[in-house]
């Protein structure tokens, strides 16, 4: 378990399994509106958070890819002027492509008011669709649409993740999510900051994916 918590919310599960009655590649935007961080934070130290990109927007490669269950297989991204000199680029989007089709589209900034909710996810396939509203309610839209999913408070997945933890360690299960599915959202998230750099798109190796796949 490395902290991929999105994925253990209540919120994507029932997107995940209402998006699965209907066939097709899966159309993903995730927009998070993160706020500022104080200059010097370290967040955005090379040696302790790295940059937001590999230490927040891996959290919404890692939900797309959960909401997808496809390996990924490239990665297009743009992003402004740091706004801060010596800063790494903190407003980023990126389109993560995977091997089905699927498309996620990630707009991650800094720039915006914390007077807006902070995450809002929309997904589309074969006639249905669902939006996440800051993992506090959940709406379905198409053929047998259930109820909006409500939360008594934003529920991001971290006890979800707790729990599945647990239960996997007191009853000697298999880990609740496979290592394959968090090292091919690692890969993706550098990536990101790969194309970022070189101003194209990068590609995903195949030999790395096969190996982060390979039973252990």
């Amino acid at each position: 378990m490395v902290g991929f918590n999105r994925r253990h919310s209540p919120h994507t599960l029932a997107a995940k399994a209402f998006l699965e009655g209907a066939g097709g590649p899966l159309l993903v935007q995730c927009r998070v509106n993160a706020g500022d961080v104080a200059p010097g934070s370290w967040v955005n130290d090379p040696q302790s958070g790295g940059d937001r990109i590999r230490g927040e927007l891996c959290h919404f490669v890692d939900l797309a890819g959960c909401l997808v269950e496809r390996q990924p297989v490239g990665v297009e991204a743009n992003g402004l002027p740091a706004k801060r000199a010596g800063d790494p680029p903190e407003d980023v989007a990126a389109i993560v492509t995977f091997e089905d089709g699927s498309i996620a589209n990630l707009v991650y900034t800094a720039r915006g008011d914390r007077r807006l909710p902070r995450e809002r996810i929309e997904a589309f396939r074969g006639g249905r669709a669902t939006v996440i509203e800051n993992f506090s309610a959940t709406r379905f839209f198409g053929p047998g649409a259930p109820r909006v999913h409500r939360s008594w408070r934003l529920d991001r997945g971290y006890r979800g993740e707790l729990d599945a933890w647990l239960a996997a360690l007191g009853t000697g299960k298999a880990a609740p999510v496979p290592f394959g599915a968090y090292a091919t959202s690692t890969l993706a998230t550098l990536a990101v900051g790969e194309a970022l750099v070189a101003g194209r798109r990068a590609e995903l190796d195949p030999d790395a994916l096969a190996r982060c796949l390979r039973p252990r």
